[in-house]
C-alpha cells in the first residue's frame, strides 16, 4: 500500500456507501471497519428527496432500498418481475460515515496484515 501521509485529514468529509459497497466490504473481510465504534457510522435504508417550495410545494418523496436483496442484477434493475419476497430490511443497508476515520482504520488493518507492505512516499 502506497500512501502520501499517515495522519488523519483535518477536513470534515462524509461518505455514503451504498448497500452493494457495504456487501463487498463484508466479503473482503473488512465489513467490521464500517461498524467499528470509532467510525460512528449510521445505517442508511434509502433516500428522501425534498423538492424546493417552488416545485411540488416542497413535498418529499421517500426512495427506500428494497426490503430483501434481489436474486440477480437484472431483477435489481427491474428487468424481471420476480420481485424478491418481503423481508425485514436488515439485509439491505448502506452506511454513512466520517471518511477520514474509515481510511485510518483501513490503514491500521493493512499495517497489521502480514501480506501487505506499507510504503510512505512524500511526492505523490
Amino acid at each position: 500500500m502506497i500512501e502520501r501521509e499517515e495522519e488523519m485529514g483535518d477536513r470534515i468529509v462524509g461518505e455514503l456507501m451504498q448497500p452493494g459497497g457495504f456487501e463487498c466490504m463484508k466479503r473482503m473481510g473488512m465489513g467490521d471497519v464500517l461498524v467499528d465504534e470509532r467510525v460512528n457510522s449510521v445505517d442508511v435504508k434509502g433516500y428522501t428527496v425534498v423538492f424546493p417550495p417552488s416545485e411540488r410545494d416542497g413535498s418529499e418523496t421517500v426512495l427506500s432500498y428494497p426490503l430483501k436483496r434481489p436474486n440477480s442484477m437484472l431483477t435489481h434493475f427491474g428487468f424481471f418481475n420476480d420481485v424478491p419476497e418481503e423481508g425485514d430490511g436488515r439485509d439491505v443497508i448502506g452506511k454513512s460515515f466520517h471518511h477520514h476515520r474509515v481510511v485510518n482504520i483501513l490503514r491500521e488493518k493493512c499495517r497489521n496484515s502480514s501480506n501487505i507492505s506499507f510504503i510512505l512516499v512524500d511526492n505523490l
